[in-house]
Parts: structure tokens; C-alpha cells; sequence
């Protein structure tokens, strides 16, 4: 008898806590509970101005000079913010040269900008 108490304690419990729910339930029934008077007012806490949001020139400074054309290469679009994306079909070396006098034409800092090379 013991061990089949002990073998089915899992369920005991459970049975013993699923009737005291009931109880707490059975008592609580006609119970009118108050609605709680809660007044929320929402204020902001920093008021953004045009100036906190991420500016175009700032991110994409190129955007309105691409696509550039130059010797056996193509700049010709942003992949991502401050990644330029060059199409090529000559020596890497020369056309990072090429690119970064163009960037420093334009007054961009050439170290703000990571390139990405590709094959037409």
C-alpha cells in the first residue's frame, strides 16, 4: 500500500493542489472585485529634432555623384552604409588608388569608407 502511494505521489500532489484551487475558486465566487483607478500619462521623455535622425549625407556622403566611371573600373553603388561597391575589371591595387583621389576630390575621408570589389 505504501509503495503504491509513494509510485503515485506525482499525482497525489497535483490532486491535492487542483482541490484547493476549486476551494479558493468555490469561496472567492461572488467576491466583487474592484477595479483598480489607474491614470497613466505618457509623456515623452526626449523630443526628437531633425537633427538626432541619421542624416543621408553623413551615411551615404556619394550618393549624389554615383555612379562614377573610371579607368577599367565602375563605382556604382552603396552595399551598405559607408561600403562602396566597385565593379572592376582591372589590377585592385591601382583601382583603390583611382577611387580613393576621387573620394578625396569630393572631400570624403578615404578611411570612413570600406570598398568592396566585384566582377561585371
Amino acid at each position: 500500500m505504501i509503495k503504491e502511494i509513494y509510485r503515485l505521489r506525482l499525482i497525489i500532489i497535483l490532486a491535492l493542489i487542483a482541490v484547493g484551487m476549486g476551494l479558493i475558486r468555490f469561496r472567492y465566487r461572488n467576491y466583487q472585485w474592484e477595479e483598480p483607478q489607474v491614470v497613466m500619462q505618457i509623456t515623452p521623455t526626449t523630443i526628437p529634432s531633425p537633427t538626432s535622425a541619421p542624416q543621408a549625407e553623413v551615411v551615404y556622403p556619394l550618393i549624389d555623384i554615383l555612379p562614377y566611371k573610371g579607368n577599367n573600373f565602375v563605382v556604382d553603388r552603396y552595399s551598405a552604409p559607408l561600403t562602396l561597391n566597385v565593379v572592376t575589371t582591372g589590377n585592385i591595387k591601382t583601382v583603390t588608388k583611382e577611387v580613393y583621389k576621387w573620394m578625396l576630390q569630393n572631400k570624403v575621408a578615404t578611411e570612413s569608407h570600406k570598398l568592396v570589389f566585384s566582377d561585371k
